[in-house]
């Protein structure tokens, strides 16, 4: 019996690398309420291209980037969760994701060839839009709605399977694929590690974090001079910061990374 076009596409993904993929069904999703509370609280910062019209327009109206949309298709890529691997005695710590080639690169390789493979092979003629981590939509949101995760208490999506460790990516497509449901329940349950673990106390409520307080945050986006009260905390990292996450019991499980180019 042939496989449906959705195995088949997943299948493509997993091929090109992808440690995880699911689809999500297209309707509004709830973390746009949150998107919007969060930007009203005045929690993005100097972002301020995140309260634009142009980006709330196109993260609540996915529509707007590909006509007639009728699926997501989410994807997950594993970075090594070595401790070890993104620090530098001689300058300090960076973000595990940084230590190896820039993902951005990594991620439009995979995406891009997916994406051509959809277009000529699995439907010829057809309109799509990847992302990962460049474009106006709500990427956790959809992950979370495609079933490869739930949003832990530190705002990141979590896997039984992978932890925490892994790069998100979007297949916006106009034809109808299988949806794969959202787990049930997320699984934090009353553990509150990721938020004892912030020395700046980012994490100002579980689930809500504050990107002025977020070393990622202050060490990547912010101009300007750090505030001194958040200074002691900010300790040797120098680029982004992995505490909520090594303070996670799901990252026990997370697998190492398959894409060589991630590796520092």
């Amino acid at each position: 019996m042939a496989s449906s076009p959705t195995e088949q596409l997943k299948s493509r993904a997993r091929e090109l690398g992808f440690d995880a993929v699911g689809v999500a069904s297209v309707s509004p999703l709830e973390a746009q309420g949150h998107y919007e509370a969060w930007l009203a609280a005045g929690r993005h910062g100097e972002m301020s291209w995140l309260a634009s019209d142009k980006h709330r327009q196109r993260r609540q109206h996915p529509e707007l980037l590909v006509r007639d949309i009728r699926s997501v298709l989410c994807v997950a890529l594993c970075y090594p969760p070595d401790r070890d691997a993104a620090r530098d005695a001689r300058l300090g710590r960076i973000a595990r994701y940084a230590a190896g080639e820039d993902y951005h690169r990594i991620m439009t390789d995979k995406l891009y060839a997916l994406e051509c493979w959809i277009r000529t092979e699995l439907f010829p003629g057809s309109g799509s839009l990847w992302y990962s981590d460049t474009g106006a939509i709500l990427e956790r949101g959809w992950a979370e709605r495609a079933g490869l995760g739930w949003i832990g208490k530190h705002s990141g999506v979590l896997s039984r399977t992978l932890g925490s460790w892994f790069l998100l990516g979007e297949v916006l497509m106009d034809r109808e694929l299988e949806p794969d449901a959202p787990l049930a329940t997320e699984h934090c349950g009353t553990c509150t590690r990721c938020i004892e673990a912030c020395p700046t106390h980012a994490i100002v409520a579980p689930y809500q974090v504050d990107a002025r307080r977020c070393i990622s945050y202050l060490t990547i986006e912010h101009t300007g001079a750090i505030p001194r009260e958040l200074r002691p905390g900010i300790s040797d990292w120098i680029f982004g910061c992995d505490l909520c996450q090594d303070a996670c019991p799901w990252n026990r499980f997370a697998p190492p990374a398959r894409e060589a180019r991630l590796h520092a």
